[in-house]
């Protein structure tokens, strides 16, 4: 009769058991990993487009906002009012100039601010109050 080692049976379960535990936890890694991205780049997505409208939606506030008061001030001959115009000139330029289609340009939100300021000092030149609010446009004389 053949003598059955119970000690290395058992043993050998464990270890069985340990290396399962292992391969279990690297499959739900490499799971959770691939899961992780798919969900990232929705996500990164998503947030893109959010930011890339609200950019947009403020570009084009100011260019309509150039437009109007340019033609507004084509007559007028103070010279405050044509400081103004050459400022809506610049601005219109700067907006133009805008890296649309470089997203990951570290540049972009320092011109953004640029012609926010720019915004300003012709909301100043001109006597108003304006500013872009997302949806709520605010605009008074």
């Amino acid at each position: 009769m053949a003598s059955v080692n119970y000690n290395e049976d058992i043993g050998q379960a464990f270890d069985e058991l340990a290396l399962a535990e292992n391969r279990f936890e690297e499959i739900g890694f490499s799971d959770g990993l691939k899961d992780g991205r798919v969900q990232g780049h929705k996500e990164g997505c998503k947030l893109g487009k959010e930011k890339g409208m609200q950019i947009g939606s403020e570009l084009g506030f100011y260019l309509g906002f150039v437009t109007t008061f340019r033609d507004l001030l084509k007559s007028s001959d103070e010279t405050r009012k044509q400081r103004a115009h050459t400022a809506l000139q610049s601005l219109k330029e700067m907006i133009e100039k805008f890296p649309v289609t470089e997203p990951t340009n570290q540049q972009l939100f320092e011109d953004l601010e640029q012609i926010r300021s720019k915004f300003k000092q012709i909301c100043s030149l001109l006597n108003i109050q304006s500013q872009y609010g997302g949806e709520n446009k605010v605009m008074s004389f």
